[in-house]
């Protein structure tokens, strides 16, 4: 599993970045800002890009529409510290935080077990 993800809070970037690697899922990417996500996610060829919502430049929901349209494949989840706004089309699935890492692990284990047919579900 290939992941990026994108938050402008550094700290909590890096912090799930490294949990994750713990876990045994490969970041190909941690960056701070929304054009970077695009261009790391679609570069890396990766499954999962986690995006904040709420970053300078780039918002997380248009560098999601951009992941979309570059790389359709590419699972997307959102996480914000507000409900969701826009369209619930933007994002395969969305977290609030404060970060439920539980409910992430659960998500990335069944896009693991997933097949392509079934994986945008």
């Amino acid at each position: 599993m290939r992941i990026v993800i994108a938050d402008d809070n550094k700290d909590a970037a890096d912090l799930l970045s490294l949990f994750l690697a713990a876990e045994g899922h490969t970041v190909v990417a941690t960056v701070y800002d929304g054009e970077s996500a695009v261009r790391e996610t679609v570069k890396s060829g990766a499954d999962l890009a986690i995006l904040d919502i709420d970053m300078p430049g780039k918002t997380g929901y248009e560098a999601a529409c951009d992941i979309h349209a570059a790389a359709p494949g590419t699972f997307l989840v959102g996480l914000s510290g507000l409900p969701q706004k826009k369209s619930a089309a933007t994002f395969h699935d969305y977290i609030i935080k404060p970060l439920d890492v539980d409910r992430l692990l659960g998500i990335i284990k069944k896009l693991a077990t997933s097949d392509d047919s079934t994986r945008m579900q």
